[in-house]
């Protein structure tokens, strides 16, 4: 389990930082997150596999992707979503000066808006989730780790 957290940690961290700096990126920025997604996902199950004592099977590689993904996911959710919206809202102040703030405001508070906000961010979640699952799938594919079982393993710490 340290070894799936060890993987997931790192790639989660590395596959955010990248996601959230190529987010910015105009019109490149899906390919390259989804590359970013795939690429974080076989780190984390890389990372899995040979620091894992035991066996990583392609399931276990794919959970590991999986919540590399998650991680990317929240990331995105906590810094990228409240920092592009902040951009965007003085964008469009300098872009066009026939809005005042009122009128942003209201186009900020609108239903369409955050209903649009909710499904971009749904339509994130799947992709992270798919591609990263992709991803920790190829990374799991040298299967890594010693062939011992897990009930041979010595795991008494002194504690009797």
């Amino acid at each position: 389990m340290a070894a799936r957290l060890k993987g997931v940690a790192i790639a989660g961290l590395v596959g955010g930082v990248l996601a959230i700096a190529f987010a910015f990126v105009p019109l490149a920025n899906y390919a390259l997150c989804c590359l970013v997604a795939i690429a974080a996902g076989a780190l984390g199950s890389f990372i899995h596999v040979r620091s894992s004592r035991t066996k990583v099977g392609l399931g276990g590689g794919a959970v590991t992707g999986l919540l590399t993904g998650v991680v990317i996911f929240i990331g995105l959710c906590f810094v990228y979503f409240p920092l592009s919206q902040i951009v965007g809202f003085f964008a469009i102040k300098a872009l066009t000066s026939s809005h005042t703030f009122e009128d942003q405001l209201q186009m900020y508070t609108s239903f369409q808006f955050w209903a649009g906000s909710i499904v971009s961010l749904l339509v994130g979640c799947l992709y992270f989730f798919g591609f990263s699952t992709v991803g920790g799938l190829i990374g799991s594919l040298g299967g890594g780790g010693a062939d011992v079982d897990p009930g041979d393993l010595d795991l008494d710490l002194g504690a009797g």
